[in-house]
């Protein structure tokens, strides 16, 4: 079994309170392929992300952690293409969309930063099995798997197109009805049989 990487979810941090984050990328005037933020709102998510970084590190220190072994995923629902890009410039590898709609929208802004490595896009959210068509290959990773026919459609779709997909198995550790996610005490054969499936890797979500 592969092992899990902790990861922390900037959800709650605002990457966008610049008067300009809502302003077309322009493009950058250091030979970059694709458009970037204005210099200001960069600043503004690098000094956001640094706040983060700095709580993560104390909360770390405090468990008597390596901060360096903690992955910081920003995630960016509702926030345009533009404030994507300023938290990538900031530093910023791991970004979360909760919603498809948003995750194809952005994707072509993003396209250049994940080409070459330095971003990586995880869907967090909810994911129909009608839209896994449309995840695969834009997505690196699914983070909300809890049933085994999801996972054989992201299977199939990921072996279809050559994708490599990661794949996180979502457990209810609370049993309420509102929350998303397979129980406990079937997580463990779940999991079992994703990782079973070509086309994908697995981890506990």
């Amino acid at each position: 079994m592969p092992p899990v990487s902790p990861t922390v979810r900037a959800s709650g941090v605002r990457l966008l309170d610049s008067p300009h984050a809502r302003r077309r990328p322009r493009p950058c005037s250091d030979g970059c392929a694709g458009p970037r933020p204005p210099p200001e709102l960069v600043a503004r998510v690098a000094a956001n992300v640094e706040r983060v970084r700095e709580r993560i590190a104390r909360a770390a220190s405090d468990a008597g952690r390596d901060p360096a072994s903690v992955r910081l995923l920003v995630a960016t629902k509702t926030q345009p293409a533009d404030a994507v890009l300023a938290a990538v410039a900031a530093g910023v590898d791991l970004v979360g969309e909760n919603r498809v709609q948003e995750l194809v929208t952005k994707a072509p802004a993003l396209q250049d930063d994940v080409a070459a490595g330095r971003l990586r896009t995880h869907l967090i959210g909810h994911l129909q099995s009608n839209k896994v068509n449309a995840v695969v290959g834009l997505a690196s990773c699914v983070e909300t798997v809890d049933s085994l026919g999801l996972a054989q459609r992201l299977s199939r779709r990921a072996v279809a197109v050559g994708a490599d997909l990661d794949v996180m198995v979502q457990v209810n550790v609370s049993g309420e009805a509102s929350k998303s996610g397979i129980g406990p005490d079937r997580a463990a054969d779940l999991a079992l049989a994703v990782a079973a499936l070509p086309g994908s890797t697995w981890s506990a979500s």
